[in-house]
Formats: structure tokens, C-alpha cells, sequence
């Protein structure tokens, strides 16, 4: 935080007190109500706002300066009309205004404690609310909440979202937790993207969690010349509730138009005047939903148990390579944060809150909704990649040291080169990791590995990272967050055993093992056979499939529902055996389309039933999008989508369709014998984010390649020197999952974080140490409770854990912490999210329940 924020006092939490917002409000409001309500009438509230999109059509640098200019005038206006009032979201824009103008800012505290200047959405920015992941919507309230708590005094109440292109069923809890408890947005449009009865409706998470939900009637954003128009059009809206008698009625120009103008207020005080209109006031969001349910039971309105969806699907997959920097921010963040709290709990090593919390905003501000979506100009994602970068570094940073510290603690003294593998994950895993080939230096060319115990390991060499060099693949099996120590050790001329009662096999267009038996087509390059030789279950016709899809949408592929005529597929070009080994083995297919090329590398295991492909693209197509496909055998199947912090069903409508890792079919498949089971298939990816499923047929949108920040209905000119997205190479990793019986008893939740964060490789040198050769430092066996944060506490030494439930059950979750010979226990209802907190430097069996500011649960 800048230190000139300092020249003035600031607002401590301590100072808070909920009912203080209110007494304020009506205070203000004493005057601002111009004629009295009839019974029958709707008073409708004049609400100033100034929509600000900090990048989009520019880069940051002019969004700070917008942000400074809109801020001012707004202020202006309420200096010469005193009934005027402003809304403003977005944390980030008040710290930038802090920074740059201290003065400014303290009459946006002045303004805030009168009940004119209206915080609203109480998170870092506006951002995409489908393609971030859980924890980083818990981080938009836990830091924005804290900024408007220290500078403001308050909590905000009133969620705001109202150009973001779609929201996640999920939502409702992050926000109940967080300390909202109405959300206002925009998007999906009534009838033309969602079906609506009413506006106004109470929005519920899977796990129960209820919020009062406000869609703003035509748009947030009109000019001065259509206000009065704007006024007449919302008293037709079809979707009031009967008995509303309150009515949002936005005023203002967003991006450059400074907000509420003085036009438009004079528009407005000319409407007041009219004796033929309505009641008309100037107001902003919280007076509004207090006004609304004063005069409104929301136990009269509708309750919706689904995301609110869907406008722009194509957002789903524009610009893959910020959704993917995104994902990855976001995991190293989490690994990040688990190991300071060990090395800080362990070692004693300086807290790293400070560092993770800035480069967590910076993360967060690269989610807005135009970032994120891939909507922007180019020139933006050079700052985006950036930023990302230094995120990356960061939290490579801070897990390095703290890894550096207990390695050197570890008895590594004995024979060849201690490989330290680690685990970021609070559950054990099994997992081939590499071993690079810089590894056999001074130990000569081959090695061999041992575990902790001085076992041999089945080991094999593959294609390397270096020219004219293998590395080595083994598999390793490590505790919750925590290590296990290997040896590679020098092998004189006789290989280590490698003996196993598994099988596994690999020749031109055949993979198995004892779990799997797959067929890839020599001619199309397709699996046409994943045979489950357990369950005797075919499980796929036709799977790998790359199918290149006519898109002429401009970037968002506004009034597109989906993608459904192929343009051509991607034709094998050759297929080989590249991998054969006692651990491992490896098909790779290599196809080509058009001016694009692409490369699979399909892998077995010979002692875990994983099936792993990663997909090398080139892409090189202009206003194409591609997808992979898999046909599976599975009948009358539901689907079910990973989204933030939970999971979602929806139709087999074949549109498109937002997600997170995961996609499953789950219904029934035959058997050999003709008998038909309870059966599914899943599908998981590192990077991707839009999905279709239609009948059996399941396809991931992979990359598609419109201009930059095209926007109907203007022309694409192929004489103009037009940039395009996402062109060139990009890598894809996916785990196919099989499963007989429903997904939850395949915990493909847990599959997914597995892939997303997988098992980290040390090399350590030969020294004593204090530490044993393999330990966890936090291990939850619950597999229906996914256990992704461990945290130090934003206000004191504390450990705070946080997890949500991933299949839909009640349960008690322990949570050990063998290191220290400690656990915990408490219970978890079905799609809860859950936070804890624990002190490790007093009694561990003392649990507090909290909510996501970190606030004590009472119960």
C-alpha cells in the first residue's frame, strides 16, 4: 500500500459496525425521495454508475487514467447536485486512486460515510465469473473486503457483475461466505440467452447458500441523448414481480464518459418535475435493495438453482494462451502458499504473505472480464503476459526456498544422486515423474533408481529434453504435502530387476495393460477401442478425434449457440511406437490439416490405471475453431460439468458450454455378455475451459483463431494488416477416465488437481541431515473433501485449511498432520466449501469454523 495513503486517518476494522452503513443511508435519503409513493406506483431509482473497462480496447496505463478522470467528475457531480449519488466497484480502481491522488481519495471517503458514493461488488475487479477457478473467487472477496473494511469501514453488501458474459452456479456461497448478500448483473439477456419470470429471484448454490438476484432492466451503460427514451422502456419491462414497487434505473457513460453527466442529471431533474411521470429518485444499489425488500417478500420470488448463462461462448476459448497462464497462476499460487505455511510452521522461515497476496491481485486483476474472455487488442496481452510471468517467478520463488530448506535438512549421504520428489497435493499420489538427464552426470549413462527403503524402482529411459540425451521415467508414490527421497544410482553393466506380475504392451495401433486394452486406427489415427478389461465394458467408438469446425463468428461469437459443422478433420500422417518399457508405454500419432499440424503422444502404465495424452498443436487456421472428440459407448447419460468449487449438470444439448478441468458422461454401458451396467466416461485437461456433449459424443473446444477484439457487425478485411488469436504452437495435457459406476466413486474431482498440479522433481547433494527420508506435512484420506488451501492467517500466525466437497455427500473429514503427529476433524455437508483454522503453536485439536474474510463461524 502506498505510504501517502497514510496522510489521512483511515477507517480500522475495529471502528466497523453494521448498522452504521444503514443510519447513514436513510439519513441521506431523508430529501432525495421527490414524491411520494402510491400504493399502486413504482418508484424508480435513478442509480449514477460509470462502467469502466481498465483494459479492452486500450492498455492498463490509459484504464488507470480513465478510472482517475471518471472518479473526479463524478465527485464534481455531486458537488453541484447534492441528491446525485454514484456507484463504483472494484477494489483495484480505489487502491490506484489512493495512489495517485490521496486527495481525491478522501473525498471518496467523505462522500461513502454521507451514503452518496456507493461501494458496490467489493471484489479486486469485475471479473469473468466462468473461467477462474474457486479459490481466486474466495481471494476477490477475502482482499477486497479487507480494502474497503480498512479504508471504508465496511463491508460491502451488494455483489456486481454487470458485464460479465456469464456466472457460475457456485457463486451464491462464495458470496454468502464472503459477505454479500444481493448480486447485480446484465448478462444472460432475458429470453434472447435465459429464460426468466422474473428479474428479481433468489439465486441458490448447489449446497443451499441463497442470494438475492437483481438483472438490470435493458443495460448499465446509456447516453444522454436515449435516457429519457431508456426511462419510458424500462416502465414496459415484462419481467416485475407483480407485488415490486422499486425499480433500478442506471444513468451514466462508462469507458471515457466520465459517468454521470451533467446532461444527463438535468434529463432526470426534468423527469422528476414531470407531473405525469412515475416516482422517479436518485438513489444507488444498497438504498435500492433496501427500499426493494421493505416493500417485497423475497420469499415471494422464484428460486434459481442453475448458473445464469449465456452470452459470448465463444469467450470460452478465445485467447487460450491467457486462460492457460491463468490456470497455472493459480495452481502455483495455491502450491506456493502450502509450502511457505510448512516452511514457515517447520522452519521458522519469514512469513511470504505479503508476497503471495500481492502476486494473488495480480492474478486477479488479469480476470477481469475483457481480459480473461480474450476479448481485448493485442498490445494488452503483451502486459498480460508479463504480469503473468511475474507471478510465475514469484511463487517458483517462494516454493524453491522453502523445498531448498527441508532438503538440506534430509540425510541424503549413500550411493549415486538423491532425487527428492515432492508433493504439492495434501493427499498421497502415485505419478511417473522424469528424471532429466543432467541427473547422470559423473554417474555415467545408466541409471537405476531406488526408493527410501533401498528397493528397486522400475525405471525406464525416454526421449530427453537434449538432443542426444534420454532422461528417466519412474513412478512414484509420495504422502500428502510432503516428499519421498529416490536414488539413481550407477548401473555397472547389469540392469536392475525389473520384474512385475503386470502386464503391458504396446505395438503399431495397440496399448494395454491389465487394465485397458486400446485400439488406434492406422489410417485415421482415432482410438476406435478403449476396451475396460475389468468391467468387460467397451467404453469408446470413436475417441482422440480432431475436428476442425467452420467458424465465422467475430471474437466473442455473439448469437452462436454452438459449433456444429466440421470444416475437415486433422489426417494421420504416420503412427509409431515411441515409448516401450517396464513402466511406461507410448503411441505417437502425428496428423496434419490444411497449413496446421498436430502431434499425440497416447500413454499406458503398466502399475496404475491412468491414461494420459498430450496433444503438441500447431495451429495455423484463420476463423476456424478445433475440438477433440470422443464417441463413448455410454447410454442414457447425464452430464456433469467441473465448475468453480463444485460441479454442475446440465443438458445434452450439444451448445456450448462452460467449464473447469473436467467434463463426465455418466449412464450405463453393455458388457461382453450383453448385460448392461452403470458406467461413465470423464475426460480432464490442463488448460481448456469450453465443452459440448450431445447424446454420446463428448468434444473440448481447443483453440480458435478470430481476429483480436472483433465485434460485430463490423467486416473483417483480409487486404488489412489483421492480427489474429492464437496462432502457433501450444501444448495440452488430458487424462481419460473410464470408470464403472458413477464419476464420485472414480473421485474424478481429485483426478484433476492431480493433473493440474503434478508431483516436483529436486536433485539434492550427499550431506547428514535431522529429517527422515519421506514425510507429509498435511494428509486428508476423505476423497469426497478436496483440501486446496493451506494458508497463514491474514491476521495472525495461525493455519488456516480450506476445501470444498466434491460429490455431493455428508461427511467427517480428518485432516492429519503426521509431521507433527496431530489431526483435526469436522464435518462436511454436501458442495460445502469449507475454512478452518488450526494453530499449530498451541493446542492442534482446537478447530474454528470460518467463513471466507477469515471472520469466526457463530453458531
Amino acid at each position: 500500500m502506498s505510504t501517502q495513503g497514510e496522510s489521512f486517518p483511515q477507517i480500522t476494522k475495529s471502528m466497523y459496525h453494521p448498522s452504521q452503513t444503514s443510519q447513514i443511508i436513510q439519513k441521506a435519503f431523508r430529501n432525495t425521495m421527490t414524491r411520494t409513493q402510491t400504493s399502486d406506483g413504482i418508484t424508480y431509482h435513478a442509480i449514477g454508475h460509470g462502467h469502466i473497462d481498465p483494459v479492452w480496447l486500450w492498455r492498463w496505463q490509459e484504464g488507470y487514467e480513465e478510472i482517475r478522470a471518471t472518479f473526479r467528475s463524478a465527485l464534481d457531480r455531486m458537488n453541484e447536485t447534492p441528491d446525485v449519488c454514484f456507484i463504483a466497484s472494484s477494489a483495484a480502481f480505489y487502491k490506484w486512486a489512493l495512489e495517485i491522488d490521496p486527495t481525491m481519495f478522501k473525498e471518496i471517503q467523505d462522500r461513502a460515510r454521507e451514503g452518496r458514493w456507493n461501494i458496490v461488488g467489493g471484489w479486486i475487479v469485475e471479473p469473468d465469473c466462468n473461467i477462474p477457478g474457486g479459490e481466486s473467487f474466495v481471494r476477490h472477496g477475502l482482499y477486497g473486503q479487507r480494502f474497503f473494511r480498512k479504508h471504508f469501514g465496511i463491508t460491502i453488501t451488494e455483489g456486481f457483475n454487470p458485464d460479465t458474459f456469464g456466472h457460475a452456479g457456485t457463486l451464491p456461497q462464495i458470496l454468502k461466505k464472503s459477505g454479500f448478500s444481493t448480486y447485480t448483473y446484465m448478462r444472460p439477456a432475458p429470453d434472447i440467452e435465459m429464460k426468466y419470470q422474473y428479474l428479481h429471484f433468489q439465486w441458490e448454490a448447489p449446497d443451499g447458500s441463497r442470494v438475492l438476484a437483481g438483472c438490470i432492466p435493458i443495460c448499465y451503460d446509456v447516453r444522454p441523448e436515449g435516457l429519457e427514451n431508456r426511462f419510458y422502456e424500462i416502465q414496459s419491462q415484462p419481467y416485475r414481480h407483480p407485488d415490486q414497487k422499486h425499480e433500478m434505473y442506471f444513468f451514466g457513460i462508462g469507458n471515457h464518459g466520465g459517468g454521470p453527466t451533467k446532461k444527463c442529471i438535468r434529463i432526470i431533474q426534468d423527469l422528476q418535475s414531470n407531473p405525469n411521470n412515475p416516482a422517479i429518485c436518485f438513489s444507488h444499489l444498497t438504498r435500492y435493495y433496501q427500499c426493494l425488500t421493505e416493500t417485497l417478500s423475497t420469499e415471494s420470488l422464484p428460486v434459481v438453482r442453475t448458473d445464469l448463462q449465456h452470452h459470448a461462448r465463444g469467450c470460452y476459448t478465445s485467447h487460450s494462451e491467457v486462460k492457460r497462464l491463468n490456470r497455472r497462476c493459480e495452481h502455483a499460487l495455491m502450491q506456493a502458499e502450502r509450502w511457505s505455511a510448512v516452511g514457515t510452521v517447520l522452519q521458522n522461515l519469514p512469513n511470504q504473505q505479503e508476497n503471495i497476496h500481492d502476486a494473488w491481485e495480480t492474478v486477479l486483476f488479469h480476470q477481469f472480464h475483457d481480459i480473461l474472455a480474450g476479448t481485448s487488442i493485442e498490445a494488452a496481452y503483451h502486459d498480460v503476459r508479463n504480469a503473468y510471468g511475474s507471478v510465475l517467478w514469484t511463487a517458483d520463488k517462494i516454493r524453491n526456498r522453502v523445498i531448498q530448506e527441508i532438503s538440506k535438512r534430509i540425510d541424503t549421504v549413500g550411493e549415486g544422486r538423491s532425487i527428492m520428489v515432492f508433493n504439492p497435493l495434501p493427499w498421497r499420489v502415485s505419478s511417473p515423474v522424469r528424471v532429466p538427464s543432467s541427473t547422470k552426470r559423473f554417474l555415467g549413462r545408466s541409471l537405476g533408481i531406488l526408493d527410501d527403503a533401498g528397493q528397486e524402482v522400475p525405471s525406464q529411459e525416454i526421449a530427453g529434453q537434449q538432443v542426444g540425451n534420454t532422461d528417466l521415467l519412474f513412478l512414484a508414490d509420495v504422502p500428502g504435502l510432503g516428499y519421498r527421497l529416490y536414488r539413481g544410482v550407477p548401473l555397472s553393466g547389469t540392469p536392475l530387476k525389473q520384474e512385475s506380475n503386470r502386464m503391458l504392451h504396446v505395438d503399431s495401433g495397440l496399448l494395454e495393460n491389465d487394465y485397458w486394452r486400446i485400439c488406434v486406427d492406422q489410417h485415421s489415427g482415432e482410438i476406435v477401442s478403449l476396451f475396460d478389461k475389468k468391467n468387460c465394458v467397451e467404453t469408446l467408438e470413436r475417441g482422440l478425434s480432431l475436428c476442425v469446425m467452420a467458424d465465422q463468428s467475430d471474437t466473442w461469437s455473439h448469437g452462436i449457440d454452438g459449433w456444429r459443422v466440421e470444416d475437415g478433420r486433422f489426417q494421420l500422417k504416420s503412427i509409431q511406437v515411441l515409448d516401450s518399457g517396464p513402466c511406461m508405454a507410448t503411441l505417437r500419432m502425428i496428423y496434419e490439416y490444411n497449413m496446421s499440424s498436430a502431434e499425440i503422444h497416447l500413454a499406458l502404465y503398466r502399475d496404475i490405471p491412468d491414461i494420459h495424452a498430450t496433444l503438441y498443436l500447431n495451429w495455423q487456421e484463420k476463423y476456424r475453431l478445433l475440438k477433440i472428440a470422443f464417441k463413448t459407448k455410454v447410454s442414457d447419460g447425464k452430464a456433469t460439468f467441473d465448475v468453480p468449487y463444485g460441479c454442475i449438470e446440465r443438458e445434452k444439448t450439444g451448445n456450448e458450454e462452460p467449464g473447469q478441468s473436467w467434463i463426465d458422461l455418466t449412464g450405463s454401458a453393455l458388457t461382453t455378455s450383453g448385460k448392461s451396467t452403470p458406467y461413465g466416461f470423464s475426460v480432464i485437461n490442463d488448460c481448456k475451459f469450453g465443452y459440448d456433449i450431445l447424446n454420446k459424443t463428448m468434444r473440448i473446444s481447443l483453440v480458435r483463431s478470430p481476429a483480436y477484439a472483433h465485434h460485430d457487425p463490423a467486416r473483417v478485411n483480409t487486404s488489412e494488416p489483421v492480427r489474429y488469436m492464437d496462432l502457433g504452437e501450444q501444448t495440452i495435457r488430458f487424462a481419460l477416465v473410464p470408470h464403472s459406476g458413477p464419476w464420485q466413486d472414480a473421485h474424478v474431482p481429485r483426478k484433476a488437481w492431480e493433473l493440474n498440479e503434478r508431483l516436483w522433481l529436486h536433485q539434492e547433494s550427499a550431506h547428514p541431515g535431522d529429517l527422515p527420508l519421506s514425510a507429509s506435512y498435511a494428509q486428508c484420506d476423505c476423497e469426497h473433501f478436496v483440501l486446496t488451501v493451506l494458508k497463514t492467517a491474514e491476521d495472525d500466525d495461525t493455519l488456516v485449511l480450506r476445501g470444498y466437497e466434491s460429490e455431493g455427500k455428508q461427511g467427517q473429514v480428518t485432516v492429519r498432520f503426521p509431521f507433527w503427529d496431530r489431526e483435526i476433524f469436522f464435518s462436511v455437508s454436501p458442495h460445502e466449501i469449507k475454512t478452518i483454522r488450526v494453530t499449530p503453536k498451541g493446542d492442534w485439536g482446537i478447530v474454528e469454523e470460518l467463513n471466507l474474510l477469515e471472520d469466526k463461524v457463530e453458531r
